[in-house]
């Protein structure tokens, strides 16, 4: 079997040498990166796209198209990639300002109903997917989880910009193959993502809001919680669901990339996804409320 083997070694390297021909900066400053603008463009017209549908039902059905997605993710790949190379380190800061476009503007895109608090004599159920949202579990816990998984998005991001020395020093094999590892198990795929499901800002937003006329059945007992512990796991919830989950999301390719080696490639796969995942209740948990 050692053709085979010089076969597949042969074409590998070809393969490389070719992308690190085409994927390379084309010119000195960051502006003149082709990259940058191709990037640029095709995830600001798909935004634009997608925005240009007032009608909700238009909107929902624009978005659910799997190639606007594909494409969108695809051009702030590139533009992510455009600004590591040339930027090293401070081309954080550009990918920061799309994520937090993205983040802004999804809650445009999608304007879920609050939840509305049960009528008095009556009980109504909330559902409960990570340990944020389960406002029974205890405070402390949730405090340590967060920290674990802010430290934990640090760590990637300095795997990935930080770190970074030299474009030569890449695989761009793992690039193009973290973006079918995006498409794959990331986008488009509701709450069977690899990084979970989104939170839910409207939805958790209400229930703090009527937090203050609510108790919550803790096994045989009422109990109420603190507003103050409400706001604090909002917040809490919203940037690891929303922010640092976005941020994994487009860090995987620049991360992926620069692996060791094959093996090194798939675990790290594995791996990305099991930060924004550390807080998942898996088969959720029913959280019955009143009125007090």
């Amino acid at each position: 079997m050692g053709w085979l083997k010089q076969l597949l070694t042969t074409s590998a390297k070809a393969l490389e040498d070719f992308l690190h021909i085409v994927m390379e900066p084309t010119g000195q400053y960051f502006w003149s990166d082709a990259k940058l603008w191709l990037g640029l463009v095709m995830w600001a017209g798909i935004w634009l796209y997608w925005l240009s549908h007032r009608e909700s039902e238009a909107r929902y059905i624009a978005v659910g198209r799997y190639w606007t997605t594909a494409l969108m993710v695809f051009g702030l790949n590139l533009a992510t990639l455009s600004l590591l190379q040339t930027l090293r380190s401070v081309g954080f800061f550009g990918l920061l300002l799309l994520v937090t476009f993205n983040v802004r503007y999804t809650q445009v895109l999608f304007d879920a109903k609050g939840f509305d608090a049960p009528a008095s004599g009556d009980t109504k159920t909330v559902n409960a997917s990570n340990l944020y949202e389960d406002v029974l579990s205890d405070f402390l816990q949730i405090t340590i989880l967060f920290i674990a998984q802010s430290v934990l998005v640090c760590f990637v991001i300095y795997s990935s910009f930080v770190k970074f020395k030299h474009a030569h020093e890449v695989n761009y094999t793992f690039w193009i193959t973290a973006y079918l590892v995006q498409m794959s198990g990331i986008f488009k795929r509701s709450k069977d993502s690899q990084l979970g499901p989104t939170w839910n800002i409207e939805h958790f937003r209400g229930l703090c809001n009527v937090n203050g006329h609510m108790e919550y059945q803790d096994k045989t007992k009422w109990v109420s919680i603190d507003q103050w512990k409400m706001k604090v796991r909002k917040k809490m919830g919203f940037l690891v669901h929303t922010c640092y989950r976005d941020l994994i999301a487009f860090l995987t390719p620049v991360v992926l990339m620069q692996s060791q080696g094959a093996m090194d490639f798939v675990q790290n796969c594995f791996a990305i996804g099991y930060i924004t995942c550390l807080d998942i209740i898996r088969d959720g948990k029913v959280l019955v409320t009143r009125r007090k």
